[in-house]
């Protein structure tokens, strides 16, 4: 019995994986998604998803791992993802493990905080910390947009995970 458990979780976590790397190819791919010039960060979207079910420890590495994806399509200090995606999926696994209900609702509020939150980090620490001009043109026009787009796709990304979730626990019995 223990040896089915494990490689359901191993089939399920794999998933997960084949997943997180199919968005990060959409993601980056020239083009593909892009609406003038901005394009969506799917994979914060599906480590928030994913934090939700399975909690503070495989969401917080789930959170590393697509941090490190985020770190290698971008133009900020690496780590920089990786480091917030890690406090934020274990903050949120912790949340909806003792104060919130999984549903669509909760999923975009802490989705739309956590893509903010990072719009507004990355703009301080990037723009304004070296007095570029027109900052505020960076933050109206491209990283408040691209927050805004990411939230289009937050619940099909949802449907997914929650798919994958129940369909790996009811085949393997996970409690």
């Amino acid at each position: 019995m223990k040896n089915n458990k494990s490689i359901g979780l191993f089939l399920k976590y794999t998933t997960y994986v084949a997943i997180l790397f199919g968005i990060f190819i959409i993601q980056n791919t020239p083009i593909l998604l892009e609406i003038m010039g901005i394009k969506p960060n799917l994979l914060y979207v599906c480590a928030i998803a994913i934090a939700m079910f399975e909690g503070e420890f495989i969401g917080g590495i789930f959170g590393i791992v697509v941090g490190m994806f985020c770190d290698l399509g971008s133009y900020n200090i690496f780590g920089f993802n990786s480091i917030f995606l890690l406090i934020v999926c274990v903050a949120i696994g912790l949340a909806f493990i003792y104060f919130m209900k999984n549903s669509k609702t909760n999923l975009l509020i802490m989705t739309s905080l956590t893509l903010l939150s990072r719009a507004l980090i990355e703009f301080f620490f990037v723009y304004v910390i070296w007095n570029l001009e027109d900052v505020n043109n960076i933050l109206i026009h491209q990283l408040l947009p691209t927050a805004l787009y990411s939230l289009i796709f937050a619940i099909p990304i949802y449907i997914l995970i929650e798919k994958i979730y129940f369909f790996y626990g009811e085949k393997y019995n996970f409690d």
